[in-house]
């Protein structure tokens, strides 16, 4: 599936890149996949990371591994507002299923509802 960047992120991409030397150019991966998650509704699909490797001259495993790893990009589309809540051990600790619970009742929705 064909993916680019449109014009404005074009210009952004630019901008970026100047922040680094050419050699060096594949640190700015984390800022494109910005880019290329703000252009597209707030997820990244497979086809823009193929293009910012293909941007940043890097293996596409290399994006993808980064965009799996923060978990403040979404590689699959969310709605229009998305919640995210801790929910790792220390988190439970401290009362995050409370949290969680009072959030679903407050909106009406189940996790991982839209």
């Amino acid at each position: 599936m064909p993916w680019d960047f449109n014009a404005e992120s074009k210009e952004k991409i630019k901008t970026i890149l100047t922040r680094y030397p050419p050699s060096y150019k594949r640190s700015a991966v984390i800022p494109l996949l910005y880019v290329a998650q703000e252009q597209n509704a707030n997820w990244v699909p497979l086809a823009a990371m193929n293009k910012i490797a293909q941007v940043l001259d890097m293996p596409p495993i290399r994006v993808y591994e980064v965009a799996s790893f923060y978990t403040m990009f979404n590689r699959t589309p969310v709605g229009k507002y998305h919640i995210q809540l801790c929910g790792t051990t220390p988190c439970q600790l401290c009362g995050a299923e409370k949290i969680q619970q009072t959030i679903e009742k407050h909106l009406g929705i189940n996790t991982g509802g839209m």
